[in-house]
C-alpha cells in the first residue's frame, strides 16, 4: 500500500486563515504542473477548529494524489497498448484493476491465448497481429509481477520486499536500548553496514553477506569492531524474525574469529621524547594533564575527570583520591589513592575548585576521547613515524622508570590501577600512602621542569 506523506497546519497571515498542507511526491509532482505543494482553507482562523477539519481536508488531497498515481503508472500505457492490441476497443486499465493481480493475470490469459490461435488456431494464421499482441505482452509482463509481488505481501504469502534501511529505522525506533550511546552505536553500525553491502532486501540476506562485509573491512577494522557491528545487524534480523517478516535469521551461528586488523600494542615514550613533549609550546590545560599521566600512571579518563576536591593530604602527603563513589575508574581495583610528587605539585598550581579540566564529556560522562585529541596533536609532534605511540604510552614510561628504580611489581602495579585497589576490601589496601609515595619520588622527573 502507498504510504501518502503526512499533512501539516500552518497560518497564512494574508488570507486570515488555516490551511492544511500536503507535501506532492516528486514522481506525481508533473500531474500538477510541477507544484511541490496542495493546500486546502480551512475557511477558519481558529486553530483549534482548523484542526478538526484537517483529517478530512488531507483525505481530498490523497484521493487527489491517488488518482494521479493510477494515472502516471506505467502499467497503464501498458495494459492499454494491450486491450488495443487484444481489439476489445475499450481500455482494460482501472486503478482498482492494480490492485486486484487475478484481474491483471486474467487479461494476460487472454492474450496469450489469442496469441496462440493466431499463430497456430485452425483458422488462418496472422502472424503480423501475433507479433503485435507478443510486444504487448512483453511490455506488460514484467509489470504484472512486480503488482503481483505486491498483492502477495500485503496479504503475507510472499517473502517481504522491506530493504535493510527501513528495518533498521523501525527496530532503532523500537528497541529499548540501555543507553543513548549504544543507540547511536547500533546505528552507526546498521548504517555501515547497508553502506558497505548495498541496502539489501531482508528476506535476500544470507549468512556470506556477514562474511564479505567481515573480510571487505579487515583491512581497516579491528576484529572486534566487526563482531560488534554484525551483532547490531543481527540483533536487527531477529527482530524481523519475532515480527514474521523473515523464517529465521541468517546470522546465527556465525564464525568470525580470525577476522579484522590485528591490533597495535602501545610502546613507551623515552626519556628524550619525554623531555621533547614537555618542550612542546602548548595550552597550560594540556601541558597540566600530561604532568599528571607521566608523574602518576594514571590513565587518561581517570585523570581528565579529576577536581580540585581530589587534591587532598594525608600525614602530610598530598594524594589524588580516585576511592569516591563518583570516580570513574574502571574496575574497584583502581579505586586507589594516588600520590602527588614535589613536580607535580608545582605543576599543578593553585588549588581551585570543581573540575581541573574543561575537556567535553560524553554521553556516558567521560572525557578521554576529547583529551585524548587534544593531547595526541602533541605527542605525534615527537613520536616521528612510531604509530604505536599514544598517549597510554605514558602509563608504560611510568612502569618502565619506577622498575628501573627498583620498585616491586605489587607497588608498581597498584600505582598504576593494576592492584587490588583501597575499596577492593578483603585482601588489604596494598602498599602504605607513604610506601607509594617514596616509590614515585625515585623517578626524577626532569621534563616536568621544561
Amino acid at each position: 500500500m502507498v504510504q501518502n506523506p503526512p499533512s501539516s497546519l500552518n497560518f497564512l497571515t494574508a488570507k486570515g486563515k488555516w490551511y492544511v498542507y500536503v507535501t506532492i511526491p516528486p514522481e506525481l509532482r508533473s500531474a500538477f504542473k510541477g507544484q511541490a505543494q496542495l493546500r486546502r482553507s480551512t475557511g477558519t482562523s481558529d486553530k483549534a477548529i482548523a484542526k478538526t477539519r484537517q483529517h478530512g481536508l488531507a483525505a481530498e488531497v490523497y484521493a487527489e494524489l491517488d488518482k494521479a498515481r493510477a494515472e502516471l503508472n506505467p502499467l497503464k500505457d501498458a495494459l492499454e497498448a494491450l486491450s488495443d492490441a487484444l481489439g476489445t476497443g475499450k481500455p482494460t486499465y482501472t486503478p482498482e484493476a492494480y490492485q486486484d493481480p487475478e484481474t491483471l493475470a486474467a487479461i494476460i490469459d487472454e492474450a496469450r491465448g489469442r496469441v496462440t490461435a493466431l499463430r497456430y488456431g485452425p483458422g488462418p494464421s496472422d502472424f503480423e497481429e501475433a507479433v503485435y499482441v507478443t510486444k504487448a505482452l512483453e511490455k506488460v509482463g514484467p509489470l504484472l509481477e512486480q503488482v503481483e509481488a505486491d498483492h502477495e505481501v500485503a496479504f503475507g504469502t510472499a517473502p517481504s520486499r522491506e530493504k535493510l534501511s527501513e528495518l533498521a529505522k523501525d527496530w532503532l525506533s523500537k528497541h529499548t536500548f540501555s543507553k543513548e550511546k549504544t543507540k547511536d552505536a547500533a546505528s552507526k553500525a546498521l548504517g555501515h553496514f547497508i553502506e558497505v553491502s548495498g541496502d539489501l532486501l531482508v528476506s535476500k540476506i544470507v549468512k556470506k553477506h556477514a562474511y564479505d562485509f567481515a573480510s571487505g573491512q579487515s583491512a581497516v577494522l579491528a576484529g572486534k569492531t566487526i563482531i560488534n557491528r554484525i551483532s547490531y545487524v543481527s540483533q536487527c534480523l531477529t527482530y524481523s524474525e519475532r515480527q514474521g517478516t523473515i523464517p529465521t535469521n541468517p546470522f546465527v551461528g556465525l564464525r568470525l574469529e580470525g577476522y579484522g586488523r590485528k591490533k597495535e600494542s602501545y610502546t613507551p615514550l623515552d626519556r628524550g621524547q619525554l623531555e621533547a613533549l614537555f618542550k612542546l609550546p602548548m595550552p597550560d590545560e594540556d601541558r597540566k594533564l600530561l604532568s599528571i599521566l607521566i608523574a602518576t600512571g594514571m590513565r587518561l579518563d581517570e585523570a581528565a575527570l579529576l577536581t580540585w576536591e581530589d587534591v587532598k593530604e594525608e600525614a602530610g602527603i598530598p594524594f589524588l583520591d580516585l576511592t569516591g563513589k563518583d570516580k570513574k575508574v574502571k574496575n574497584t581495583g583502581s579505586a586507589r589513592k594516588v600520590p602527588i610528587v614535589p613536580e607535580l605539585l608545582k605543576a599543578l598550581g593553585t588549588k581551585g575548585t570543581g573540575r581541573i579540566f574543561t575537556y567535553r564529556t560524553d554521553k556516558d560522562g567521560k572525557a578521554q576521547s576529547a583529551a585524548s585529541k587534544a593531547l595526541m596533536r602533541h605527542i605525534k609532534k615527537v613520536r616521528g613515524t612510531d604509530t604505536s605511540k599514544v598517549v597510554h604510552s605514558l602509563r608504560g614510561s611510568l612502569k618502565d622508570m619506577l622498575r628501573d628504580e627498583g620498585v616491586s611489581k605489587e607497588t608498581n602495579d597498584f600505582l598504576t590501577g593494576h592492584g587490588s585497589g583501597d575499596v577492593a576490601g578483603g585482601y588489604g589496601s596494598g602498599p602504605s600512602l607513604k610506601v607509594r609515595y617514596d616509590a614515585l619520588c625515585k623517578v626524577k622527573h626532569t621534563w616536568l621542569a621544561a
